[in-house]
């Protein structure tokens, strides 16, 4: 198959609900100001101030420390832990909280976040599918260097394929240094834009002058068929779709007629319906059906 890319994308059930998206530690060193972690939050910190005389820290905000989403992540819940305490938990996808008179030891003020007495702050929820480009390594093979912890679905992407047409009869074409005339039918032969194609002219060469390209577009068209594409170019059977396009992947001939994996043969029109034959051609104006 020619591949463009495969890329793997977390599936729907990536992260489950509730699942810890984030851990922000006070070892981040972050005191005051607006941070984002992981592109999954913004934190917000007003500058606290520790007055000696009683033990308190206060804030110029009644609301020295606030967290949001950012990006498209949804959050559920955030835990927050204390120098001093049991952790707290905030329910939603934002809080403010406000610790205007939250007293600490003097000597914690070195590991706390902002210097209000938060140590720590884990992120529940669900973030957005995350894309990985699988490596390419080699002709035909894509490498995944680690697996993460989320189910994944792959997704490929090909390269366009095209028609070469109005081949003269006896010429050879060579695709990529192998002899592809036999795949050649009434003149046409599907190419993908990769492609390195070679014409030899039958009898005497010299009596070729020129030989040139004329881009007509890209003629592939498509119709899907029980949720399964089959791609083809008017004018081309079943058979020939199957076989010029590496994107049919899951159709194919057995005997005389058209089937795809797991779901029986392929019929048309309305009950009592009928098979398609391999040699019909694809006529995206019929009913098709899959059948047992």
């Amino acid at each position: 198959l020619t591949l463009l890319a495969l890329t793997l994308f977390g599936g729907a059930g990536a992260w489950a609900q509730g699942q810890l998206l984030t851990t922000i530690n006070a070892s981040s060193s972050f005191t005051n100001g607006t941070q984002t972690f992981d592109n999954i939050v913004t934190v917000t910190l007003d500058d606290v101030s520790y007055d000696a005389n009683d033990g308190w820290y206060r804030s110029g905000s009644p609301s020295p420390v606030e967290v949001a989403p950012v990006n498209g992540v949804t959050v559920t819940s955030y835990m927050l832990y204390f120098s001093a305490t049991n952790p707290m938990e905030f329910e939603g996808s934002s809080f403010e909280v406000a610790l205007e008179g939250y007293r600490v030891l003097a000597d914690d003020i070195s590991t706390e976040i902002g210097s209000v007495g938060i140590t720590k702050i884990e992120v529940y929820g669900t973030a957005p599918a995350q894309a990985i480009e699988l490596t390419k390594e080699g002709a035909n093979q894509w490498t995944l260097g680690q697996t993460p912890d989320y189910d994944l679905e792959l997704q490929v992407e090909y390269y366009e394929a095209h028609a070469l047409k109005n081949i003269p009869a006896g010429w050879t074409v060579l695709i990529n240094g192998h002899d592809s005339t036999s795949r050649i039918v009434e003149g046409s032969l599907n190419i993908t834009e990769t492609d390195s194609v070679t014409l030899v002219p039958a009898g005497n060469p010299r009596r070729v002058k020129s030989v040139t390209l004329e881009n007509e577009g890209p003629a592939v068209q498509t119709i899907t068929v029980s949720g399964h594409k089959i791609y083809y170019l008017p004018g081309e059977s079943w058979e020939q779709a199957i076989m010029n396009h590496p994107e049919n992947t899951g159709w194919y001939i057995q005997g005389s007629w058209v089937f795809f994996d797991g779901l029986g043969s392929l019929l048309y029109d309305e009950y009592p319906y009928n098979e398609v034959g391999k040699g019909d051609n694809i006529d995206p104006n019929r009913p098709y059906y899959m059948g047992i």
